[in-house]
């Protein structure tokens, strides 16, 4: 049996011990042998780092607070069940640990702006953060509740693309206000929108989107904005529907047209020609 098949016939309980153990095993390549680290294990999340066991154990009430932002947008059994299995997170106190993590268990670079991130491979399902006793309360929320959106919307699939998970967690963060600061690195607004009509200029056709040919910064700038479209007050009801259909364990494409009565490209055709005019 393939660990996918394995996954899929999982109990919540099951994954969550999985999940569990692969924890031990990632954070173990970036801490160092013998170095303290403090767990947390909650509802919904298990919760370790080297971070102080004080800033763990706030990450983790935290997070279970933002479960009502994540809430807003997908419904599913509380518990280990909503994430198919508790979600890990792991808290680093430094940057640079943050950094190393990705590079030793992902294989990949973060970018500068990155402070939280999250993960999915149909088994292990977890987001990665900076956290420290100096940072406020707020901080820590701002880099919560946007990963734990997108993995939530992730998990209600074996095959849920990368933007649409990601464009809806940065939808729904921005309007609960969890959003990094500007002094933190926020980009203004009006570069954003530069940033966005550059990327809309990059994506010749809405394949180059979907199949992930542009630049990461570039899929995120147009997920995002596309699932603004998406999530607003007109179109609701088919992400509503496109969710359910997932969770009924119907391939993404099938879900999609089910939903919108269109197929993805066709779909963001039609965004793309509604944003630029054209």
């Amino acid at each position: 049996m393939s660990q996918l098949a394995w996954a899929a016939a999982a109990t919540p309980q099951e994954l969550s011990d999985r999940r569990a153990e692969l924890a031990g095993e990632n954070i173990k390549l970036v801490v160092p042998t013998g170095a303290d680290l403090a767990i947390e294990t909650t509802e919904h999340f298990y919760v370790v780092g080297s971070a102080a066991p004080a800033t763990i154990k706030l990450v983790a009430e935290l997070a279970e607070d933002q479960m009502k932002a994540v809430k807003s947008v997908v419904s599913a059994e509380a518990g280990q069940e909503f994430f198919k299995g508790r979600a890990t997170i792991f808290v680093m106190p430094k940057r640079y640990d943050y950094s190393e993590f990705a590079k030793m268990v992902e294989g990949r670079g973060i970018p500068n702006g990155w402070s939280s991130h999250w993960k999915y491979d149909g088994i292990d399902g977890y987001v990665s953060l900076v956290a420290t006793d100096r940072d406020e309360e707020d901080e820590i929320e701002a880099r919560l509740t946007s990963p734990l959106v997108s993995l939530a919307v992730a998990t209600r699939g074996g095959d849920v693309p990368r933007w649409l998970a990601e464009g809806a967690g940065k939808v729904i963060a921005k309007r609960h206000g969890n959003t990094e600061r500007a002094s933190r690195g926020r980009t203004p607004k009006t570069m954003v929108n530069r940033e966005l009509i550059d990327a809309l200029a990059a994506m010749g056709n809405s394949k180059q989107f979907l199949e992930g040919k542009l630049t990461p910064e570039q899929s995120d700038l147009i997920a995002t904005d596309l699932m603004a479209a998406m999530l607003d007050r007109a179109q609701k009801k088919g992400f509503d529907g496109l969710l359910r259909n997932l969770s009924r364990g119907l391939p993404f494409e099938k879900a999609f047209i089910q939903s919108f009565e269109a197929t993805p490209q066709q779909f963001v055709d039609a965004w793309k020609r509604w944003r630029t005019g054209r």
